[in-house]
């Protein structure tokens, strides 16, 4: 076939590409204060903190949390340490509107660590460590920074929910008014790791949402936008993250059942814990992971098995359950996370379970995963050796969902 040969210039000429003129508006750093108290704890443990965008437009995206850790203990010798960054001790995270869930993350901590460790290059350590107190290391070490007898340390941290971080950064419509609910770790030996036994008094401080706050001041824009909420109302997309927990122990096939029912489920992770490990005041709880005693892995998911053949697990072949972490993890829109797992720490304490279930990596589509809410069973598949240990499976199941704010304010998820 013939084909007319073109040309085009580079796009250092390409002089009628100018920027586009911003829309004219006002933008404030607004604050949200918690508003059933200002200090936390394992016995105190409910944090809601009301979020109003009435004003305006919440740029989500550049949101955070902001807290103080406190160690209450005074003696020397009773210092803790962040297992891994400061949001070791989130036990849950909810976002709620009018009493309408509106997405739900269990083992938050666990699952922030993973992000942190699968999805941020390196240019990210600086700042999480100045920020959220995590490692110089994603890969060399769990421990963050330590905090003293008496003493305390700030923290700001990034909440990972899909609702704050949508697909393509999209800020919250004007309007948009819910409540975050956090809840600390009841168990307070799981938190952080602490330099003695039965010391493990600590507070979570003042803890504030910080998130920009945009006004438009054009009146033919603001017109379009209100023409469009009271037609059909507006919706945004993001990833949302549903947790399942099932223990598993000693040699042989060993099958875990995830009941998840998604209409576009887009990946599966697991992470394998020692269940003993998880409320060892000297452990890494919240960061170390394992795939000790697993030789075999693989997602059954209506009937069919991802990926087609079983992955084999040992010390030198690990590499397509490495691959499968790496693109479970990716970010929307990308074929591959930035890790910070190298070999030796992947059959070590950086071990995980995963598969990659979107059927396109492409930012402009959503729904690009497996719709399970026919009902059939979804199940992890291992062989294990004598060497697994009673062990605390937590499987992370990523799905897309999408969230619509109606004409008269009310917020609604669909997943």
């Amino acid at each position: 076939m013939d084909q007319q040969q073109t040309v085009a210039l580079p796009q250092s000429m390409r002089y009628s590409m100018a920027s586009l003129k911003g829309v004219s508006a006002e933008t404030t750093l607004r604050q949200f204060a918690s508003s059933n108290g200002s200090e936390f704890s394992p016995t105190i443990n409910e944090i809601r903190i009301p979020v109003s965008g009435a004003n305006g437009f919440l740029d989500v995206a550049k949101s955070y949390l902001y807290f103080v850790i406190k160690n209450k203990n005074a003696d020397a010798g009773e210092k803790l340490t962040l297992d891994s960054d400061g949001l070791c001790w989130l036990d849950s995270i909810r976002i709620e509107s009018q009493g309408v869930l509106l997405e739900r993350l269990d083992r938050a901590a666990l699952y922030q660590n993973l992000k942190a460790r699968w999805q941020k290059d390196i240019t990210h350590v600086h700042s999480h460590e100045s920020k959220a107190g995590g490692p110089l290391s994603f890969d060399g070490a769990n421990a963050g920074e330590s905090i003293d007898e008496a003493k305390e340390r700030g923290i700001c941290c990034q909440l990972p929910l899909g609702f704050l971080h949508s697909h393509h950064g999209k800020a919250l419509p004007a309007g948009t008014q819910f409540d975050i609910v956090l809840r600390v770790n009841p168990t307070a030996a799981s938190c952080f790791v602490w330099e003695k036994a039965d010391k493990y008094a600590f507070t979570i401080t003042n803890p504030r949402f910080y998130c920009p706050l945009y006004r438009v001041e054009n009146r033919e824009v603001m017109s379009e936008y209100a023409q469009v909420l009271s037609t059909r109302g507006i919706s945004w997309d993001g990833t949302c993250v549903k947790t399942y927990v099932q223990p598993v122990s000693g040699s042989g096939p060993k099958t875990l059942q995830i009941n998840d029912r998604s209409r576009s489920l887009k990946g599966l992770i697991s992470a394998k814990r020692v269940t003993a490990d998880l409320t060892d005041r000297a452990k890494h709880s919240q960061s170390s992971t394992n795939i000790t005693g697993i030789t075999q892995v693989v997602y059954n998911i209506a009937g069919r098995n991802m990926p087609q053949d079983p992955m084999q697990v040992t010390t030198t072949d690990y590499c397509r359950l490495y691959d499968e972490c790496a693109k479970a993890f990716a970010p929307h829109g990308e074929t591959h996370a930035k890790p910070h797992v190298k070999a030796s720490a992947f059959v070590g304490d950086r071990g995980m379970m995963a598969v990659d279930l979107r059927r396109f990596s492409d930012e402009r589509l959503t729904d690009v995963g497996i719709d399970t809410t026919g009902g059939s069973p979804n199940v992890l598949e291992l062989v294990c050796t004598g060497d697994n240990v009673a062990s605390d499976v937590t499987t992370y199941a990523l799905c897309d969902c999408t969230w619509t704010i109606q004409p008269n304010g009310v917020l609604s998820a669909s997943m």
